[in-house]
């Protein structure tokens, strides 16, 4: 699978819509799917305690939030992604040093 859609240059807005799938197939998809389903769960909870009140939208938007920013730690890195050495001792793919990420 290509890192960006077809003909668009590197660095392409859509890039990352287009590399998705294939993050959350080689990431952690049931934790990311887990995550998907309480989210949802804790959306119909809340609307179905305090239907119609103004806090009902902000704590929906505050699920969704959650999800979004929580589920990035389920997808794997893009493939144009730098790692720094003091990043969990994982370097980008073709680094030279390997012994780091090897734990040696």
């Amino acid at each position: 699978m290509s890192t960006n859609p077809p003909g668009a240059p590197r660095g392409h807005p859509l890039a990352a819509v287009w590399q998705l799938p294939g993050r959350i197939r080689r990431g952690r998809p049931r934790r990311l799917l887990l995550r998907g389903l309480i989210a949802a769960v804790l959306s119909l909870v809340v609307l179905r305690l305090i239907p119609g009140t103004p806090a009902a939208p902000a704590d929906v938007t505050g699920l969704i939030l959650w999800f979004v920013l929580t589920g990035r730690k389920d997808l794997v890195p893009r493939p144009d992604a730098v790692r720094r050495p003091g990043d969990n001792g994982r370097y980008a793919p073709g680094d030279s040093d390997r012994r780091v990420s090897a734990g040696l």
